[in-house]
């Protein structure tokens, strides 16, 4: 197992992301899908040579960062080529997304074990519990068509998100 070094991440994280944004910008889906690729085998190696796949909370880390990287890289490409073939590039974005769901698969049961859900809730001063509340709002609201209705339920969730806030503040 190599150790990665700081300049090493620092590096390999720029070109991570720069895979995905750059051949997005000038809207060359052939690039896009080139780089996110060069991306995937640069976070299988890292993956490979990490160990991420064992038992290790570090190495599980680290596996998590490179692939979130990725995925941050096809986010962000997918967001400089929405005026043109979104379609297209969202199909490679979620290829990019699996090992950033497998990772997290694999650290967050063991984090979420320590947590409250109550001191978690009260992060930010009650600011994770607004936009938890605001988040269902939005997801609700995508099943709705009608501009009346989306007014209505997203002033409430709103609302309810302000007293969520409240309520998880520390005093």
């Amino acid at each position: 197992m190599v150790n990665l070094g700081r300049n090493a991440t620092v590096g390999l994280t720029i070109v991570m992301l720069l895979l995905g944004v750059v051949p997005a910008y000038v809207n060359s889906i052939v690039g896009f899908a080139v780089g996110i690729g060069l991306g995937l085998v640069i976070t299988a190696y890292i993956i490979y040579d990490q160990k991420t796949l064992s038992r290790d909370l570090k190495a599980n880390v680290v596996g998590l960062y490179f692939s979130g990287v990725l995925a941050l890289s096809a986010g962000l490409g997918i967001l400089m080529a929405l005026p043109y073939r979104e379609k297209l590039y969202s199909v490679i974005g979620v290829v990019a997304l699996l090992p950033l769901l497998a990772h997290l698969v694999r650290v967050l049961p063991p984090i979420l074990r320590n947590v409250k859900v109550k001191e978690f809730l009260s992060l930010g001063n009650g600011m994770v519990a607004f936009l938890l509340t605001v988040l269902i709002g939005s997801l609700i609201g995508r099943a709705l068509s009608n501009f009346y209705e989306l007014l209505i339920l997203y002033t409430g969730f709103v609302v309810l998100g302000v007293l969520a806030m409240m309520y998880f503040r520390e005093k």
